[in-house]
């Protein structure tokens, strides 16, 4: 009989608790129902799945490494072990060792800013409406938050956007550069068009017009 990894087993456990159908996970999760049924018997959930199935089900993806790990010291297995190598043990805020700790904080006030002026309106139809964003690192993967309240008027958590730092890089230098560089054209238009008055003004003041 196959082995069920003790990760897929708590998904699937904390699934069926939530009254949480194979169908319907389909849906929560963009796969189709044949990978559902493989991950229920074992299949390694990719990482970037495995995030977004804690998020949709309120697991915390530490405690799922942990608790595999100690299935896999116990009976001698390796599943999600590569995972486990690179994440467990780290800090989510501080689990880089590749960037600064300057440039964690300019990411996350940057990244938030944007998300915050501009995530509603490019993507309305995304509701209920963000009432903020939370910024995280993990693994030298950005994961973006929308923070919104439900209709039990109960503030909750959703999944948007798993970025590299590169990519979270260049969002915020593109974004920034595309608003000095229009709002110098701005200024410059304005600054011409103060200049061609000055010039009229001085040549009817020098011929005498009136």
């Amino acid at each position: 009989m196959k082995k069920i990894p003790v990760i897929n087993q708590i998904i699937k456990d904390k699934r069926k608790e939530m009254k949480i159908t194979q169908q319907d996970f389909t849906k929560l999760i963009n796969k189709a129902i044949s990978t559902i049924r493989r991950y229920d018997t074992g299949d390694i959930i990719p990482e970037n799945t495995l995030i977004l199935i804690c998020d949709k089900l309120g697991l915390y993806i530490q405690d799922l490494l942990q608790e595999q790990k100690r299935e896999n010291i116990k009976y001698n297995q390796d599943f999600y072990s590569d995972i486990i190598d690179k994440k467990l043990g780290k800090e989510q805020l501080n689990s880089t060792n590749e960037i600064s700790e300057n440039m964690v904080v300019y990411i996350q006030t940057y990244l938030k800013k944007i998300y915050s002026i501009l995530y509603d309106d490019f993507y309305f139809e995304d509701l209920p409406k963000a009432k903020d964003f939370k910024i995280l690192f993990w693994d030298n993967k950005i994961i973006v938050k929308k923070i919104y309240m439900g209709d039990d008027n109960i503030e909750k958590e959703k999944l948007i956007d798993i970025l590299k730092i590169n990519e979270a890089e260049n969002l915020i230098t593109d974004t920034i550069e595309n608003f000095n560089n229009n709002l110098f054209l701005i200024r410059n238009k304005k600054n011409k068009k103060i200049e061609m008055h000055n010039v009229f003004h001085e040549l009817v003041h020098l011929l005498n017009i009136k």
